[in-house]
């Protein structure tokens, strides 16, 4: 079977032999970085390295600046590792052209998958991660080793209809793999999908969430779901937030505080893509407040990193002194055996928040990507009055939204509006413009006494 193993540290340089036939190293031309940490290779069983998949996998870092997350890499190694044992496994040569396209290795593997889902063994998601990196990994080869374009995978176009308010608004055509089940229905308005299968969560489950994290007294995790849930932000981006972020004291009338995230900042987004996060002015100063308490130096103190200025320093740290996420950028990611990447979030929610919520039926799924589209609801509830009266478009509300989230594309947020369009709030009215002042109220009052 394959392995995938994990380099700490990859130099990227091209070698060359200068007059005196001494081998000398220069930058790539292609790959814009000299390095890359945690990135991944996979080894066949006889422990050499399968050149085709590390290689496909090396490509991905093309004219690229460190925007492709190491998590990325890592999930594109997975699913060739499956690939490559299942070949192994059932004696396919990859590259072998057979005359019909049923015997070809994709399709091969595309069936094993169904097989595997219908079995219950995996997912649809997986399935379609999977046969979407093999395709991926194809198209590739056709460009590298100008194989057969009959092992390339068989696609097909079809029409989405999008609806709002039992209208047809838009058709749109999409594109996959014929013969694939589809792991998404963009008609499907009984959930929300957005880096995932998310549920926004009523302003009532918002209420009991955030009284849980009181509950538990744990203030760098009360920050982190108010964070996300106030401006969307994912969880990489609230947790590479630095200090330096909220050393200003905002003017008497700033109720509302930018941050710009990503591009050349040192906070992290999905492709580094640049935004900005608003966060309101009283989430704002209780979070300088604590960046300024005992419980917070005594973390800080012990963030030992060499020769890290304190402008730099991650605004959550365990009480071990320890990031619970490292930036892509951060040059220091060198020092820890696997860079922190918000496991310690995940830890929480399962042993600590989820025993307290699991008296409420409709939190027991709750995910903290849930967090986001929750105020991307809060946000169409907010603002749809002005729609309805005439003061902005629709489509001025979803761009704003599109924008505020981070979108590459605009059906992603259109999500948004199909799913309130069935899933009616109907207690909306009374809270729509109270969300940030209601959900924030419970920070009243705490300040040093709750550090």
């Amino acid at each position: 079977m394959a392995l995938k193993l994990i380099l700490n540290t990859l130099n990227i340089y091209t070698p060359i032999l200068d007059k005196n036939h001494s081998i000398k190293t220069v930058s790539h031309q292609e790959i814009l970085i000299n390095k890359y940490n945690y990135f991944p290779v996979i080894l066949k069983q006889n422990g050499d390295i399968w050149r085709d998949g590390s290689r496909f996998i090396l490509n991905r870092l093309k004219n690229s600046y460190e925007n492709v997350p190491d998590s990325t890499l890592s999930c594109l190694a997975s699913d060739l590792c499956e690939f490559y044992t299942f070949c192994e496994n059932n004696e396919i040569n990859y590259k072998f052209t057979p005359r019909n396209f049923i015997m070809s290795p994709i399709n091969r593997f595309r069936q094993e998958l169904n097989n595997l889902m219908s079995e219950n063994k995996i997912s649809k998601n997986t399935v379609k991660r999977q046969m979407g990196t093999i395709c991926k990994f194809y198209d590739w080869l056709a460009k590298e080793e100008n194989i057969d374009e009959k092992l390339l995978c068989k696609k097909e176009t079809r029409k989405i209809n999008y609806h709002y308010s039992s209208k047809d608004i838009e058709i749109r055509p999409i594109t996959q793999v014929k013969g694939l089940y589809s792991s998404e229905n963009l008609n499907d308005t009984d959930i929300i999908i957005d880096d995932g299968v998310l549920r926004p969560l009523l302003f009532e489950e918002q209420e009991v969430l955030i009284k849980a994290l009181i509950e538990i007294n744990n203030p760098e995790m009360l920050f982190i779901f108010l964070i996300s849930l106030l401006t969307g932000a994912r969880l990489q981006t609230v947790l590479t937030l630095r200090e330096e972020n909220f050393e200003r004291y905002p003017g008497t009338l700033e109720y509302i505080i930018k941050i710009k995230i990503g591009g050349k900042s040192n906070i992290d987004t999905k492709y580094n893509k640049s935004n900005i996060i608003y966060i309101p002015r009283l989430l704002y100063l209780n979070i300088k407040n604590y960046l300024n308490s005992e419980r917070y130096k005594n973390r800080a103190t012990k963030f030992n990193i060499k020769n890290e200025q304190k402008t730099f320093r991650y605004v959550f740290l365990t009480n071990r002194g320890i990031p619970y996420y490292t930036s892509k950028k951060d040059k220091n990611n060198y020092w820890y055996r696997k860079a922190p990447n918000g496991g310690t979030v995940r830890t929480f929610i399962s042993n600590e928040l989820k025993p307290i919520l699991k008296k409420y039926d409709s939190l027991k799924d709750f995910k903290f990507h849930d967090l986001r589209a929750s105020f991307g609801m809060n946000f169409i509830d907010e603002n749809m009055p002005d729609v309805i009266e005439g003061k902005i478009s629709i489509t001025q509300l979803m761009s704003e939204l599109m924008q505020l989230m981070g979108h590459s594309e605009f059906r992603t947020t259109e999500r948004y509006l199909n799913y309130r369009t069935k899933h009616q709030d109907k207690k909306k009215k009374e809270y729509r413009n109270k969300i940030e002042s209601k959900l924030l109220s419970y920070l009243k009052n705490k300040n040093e006494q709750f550090y």
